[in-house]
């Protein structure tokens, strides 16, 4: 028997479902425990807005250095590590260690990007094929003093400041930046460029940056979650999952050996407990991050205890 064909109307019927359906599923973002959450949405959308309100001096900056039309676009802004921000880099490199305050930042950019708007600075044109080699130390200082204006302004509108740029040759030079503060929080900022050399992105690691203030409006009501003092913020608490428990007669208890399996009394839904500092407070999920066991939040409440 032939399996009926839809109709186009049938299919464009199905596919608006699907987008409908789509939209309304909650966006789930993966959060990795190395990377610090400090800032609140509130604060991260006002250091957002003084990033944005930077921009337009940036891009006329970059356009007089490329002689051609440049615009500069925010597109996020996340707490990170030095750690987070180095992984995955890999030759060949345009890179910058940055001097914020005394303490180490970093600013990446497409390295064909770089490439041609070094050569463009110079007065020449860029040719075909720029991405298979590092910049010269000369392509390398024209680089720096392009961009050692924006990542001072982006840095002076976030409350920090940058002293100096200094060439990375290649993503081992890049690894050794971390150095010891490399889990220390930092801000990161993604930036995308658009030039008649077409689309790249500028990724710009700053340290020592200040938090904005949150007007009294804004603050939650009463009843509401408060923000946590300060000084606990280094506190350090235990965090365990709990898979399950059985008992066990004291006799088969006594007799066990080596590749003996115990069954746990752990449902199939893969949901655990979470306990902080030995009490049940919320739910997870057991998954894997990275090839590593992790657990995805399932809820911030506690399983009801079945008697």
């Amino acid at each position: 028997m032939s399996t009926p064909k839809l109709t186009p109307e049938e299919l464009d019927a199905l596919v608006s479902i699907a987008r409908e359906r789509a939209a309304e599923a909650p966006i789930v973002e993966p959060r990795d425990f190395r990377a610090p959450r400090r800032l609140s949405v509130d604060q991260l959308a006002q250091m957002v807005s003084s990033i944005v309100r930077v921009l337009p001096e940036g891009s006329a900056h970059l356009s007089s250095w490329l002689r051609c039309d440049c615009k500069l676009e925010a597109q996020a802004l996340v707490e990170s590590t030095l750690d987070l921000a180095t992984e995955g880099l890999a030759d060949p490199l345009c890179a910058f260690a940055l001097d914020c305050g005394g303490e180490e930042g970093l600013l990446v950019w497409d390295a064909s990007a770089a490439l041609a708007a070094s050569e463009c600075a110079l007065g020449g044109a860029p040719t075909a094929d720029l991405a298979g080699r590092a910049l010269t130390n000369i392509e390398a200082r024209m680089v720096e003093q392009l961009l050692a204006p924006l990542a001072k302004a982006c840095a002076k509108a976030l409350g920090g400041e940058v002293k100096s740029l200094r060439h990375l040759p290649d993503a081992a030079a890049a690894s050794k930046v971390r150095g010891a503060s490399g889990g220390a929080g930092r801000v990161l900022l993604q930036l995308a460029l658009d030039s008649n050399l077409g689309p790249s992105s500028l990724r710009i690691v700053l340290a020592k940056t200040k938090a904005p203030e949150i007007p009294s409006a804004a603050l939650p009501a009463k009843g509401a979650k408060q923000a946590l003092p300060p000084v606990l913020g280094a506190v350090d608490v235990g965090l365990g999952v709990h898979l399950g428990d059985v008992e066990v007669p004291l006799a088969d208890l006594l007799a066990l050996e080596i590749g003996d399996v115990i069954p746990l009394e752990l449902e199939l839904d893969g949901v655990v407990d979470v306990h902080i500092e030995g009490r049940r407070c919320m739910t997870a999920r057991i998954g894997h991050h990275q090839g590593r066991l992790a657990l995805r939040i399932a809820s911030l409440a506690a399983r009801e205890l079945s008697i």
